[in-house]
């Protein structure tokens, strides 16, 4: 025996099922999907149009576990607000009670510091010590953005956030960035470092010259340079040629900075002026040879002895 209730308001036919099963408590056949075992909520103005049912299931055999049904006449639930309710308190859900335009949902949690949802409206009490709503909230806000009780950043924080994104507990080195991925080391040259972990390279007393001209930065031991091992040509501004030499054969004349490589003397050489005595095209002496004292000239086999003003001329 039981009650059956009506799954929609103003529903009242008889219930027509043909079967029940004992295991499942499930009825079958007729208008059995009209009808439900848990009463449905009751909604304030309709409250008197809900109906419900009395059925009793005999079984059919002995242990067989199905019966057929037999049922009475359907009777509204309540008679209307201000009568008198039919129904016991145990058909009554104090969980769910619906009125016009709200449901009241969890009126048992009353009195219990829980809100309409069952959640926590004012706190706790663990271990005799008292924890509010609001210091779970905060402990709930640390614990998402990372930080431990006291505080403190527990957790690695993104870079979009103001982190390194990446754990640099263990890093030794300067801490540079790259595409937004930290390092931890040397500093590049780019962001204004050294790109190197040794002084090296970059002390002013480390630099010494080269043979070559170039320089060294290691601090080795300096060496003069010299023409001889300087790579390339020396321009002629600089007191060099200005082109290679090294197989040249005859005489090297230069004319308004040009480098002439003759075989022999010129005959084009214009007249030449030394200390007064004049040298003609010919490479004749045109003029007066003046002797320093203590000087001489000596042509084959005359000799101009300046020393004791006089010309010698031997066999």
């Amino acid at each position: 025996m039981g009650v059956l209730y009506a799954t929609a308001a103003g529903y009242s036919t008889t219930p027509s099922m043909t079967n029940y099963t004992f295991s499942t408590r499930v009825f079958t056949g007729g208008n059995a999907s009209s009808w439900t075992l848990s009463p449905p909520s009751l909604a304030g103005a309709t409250v008197n149009t809900w109906y419900q049912c009395s059925y009793a299931v005999t079984e059919t055999t002995a242990a067989g576990g199905t019966g057929t049904p037999s049922f009475g006449t359907p009777t509204p639930r309540v008679t209307g607000f201000g009568g008198v309710i039919t129904l016991d308190e145990n058909e009554i859900d104090i969980d769910n009670l619906v009125d016009d335009s709200n449901i009241r949902t969890y009126a048992s949690y009353a009195g219990t510091g829980l809100d309409s949802s069952g959640r926590m409206k004012v706190g706790l009490i663990s271990g005799g010590v008292a924890v509010t709503v609001a210091e779970m909230r905060e402990t709930k806000s640390r614990a998402y953005a990372g930080l431990s009780t006291d505080g403190d950043v527990a957790r690695v924080v993104a870079g979009e956030y103001g982190g390194f994104g990446a754990d640099m507990s263990g890093a030794t080195g300067a801490i540079s960035f790259s595409s937004g991925t930290p390092s931890a080391g040397t500093l590049p040259a780019s962001v204004g470092g050294t790109g190197v972990t040794s002084d090296t390279t970059w002390k002013n007393s480390k630099i010494t010259t080269k043979a070559d001209g170039s320089l060294n930065y290691d601090g080795t031991t300096a060496v003069a340079p010299s023409l001889a091992s300087l790579a390339g040509i020396v321009g002629k501004a600089g007191g060099g040629m200005g082109e290679d030499i090294s197989s040249a054969t005859g005489i090297l004349r230069m004319a308004s900075g040009t480098l002439n490589k003759d075989s022999a003397l010129s005959t084009t050489y214009t007249d030449a002026t030394d200390n007064g005595t004049t040298i003609n095209t010919s490479g004749n002496i045109a003029g007066t040879v003046d002797i320093a004292s203590g000087g001489s000239i000596t042509v084959g086999n005359i000799t101009i002895d300046g020393t004791n003003n006089r010309i010698l001329i031997t066999d």
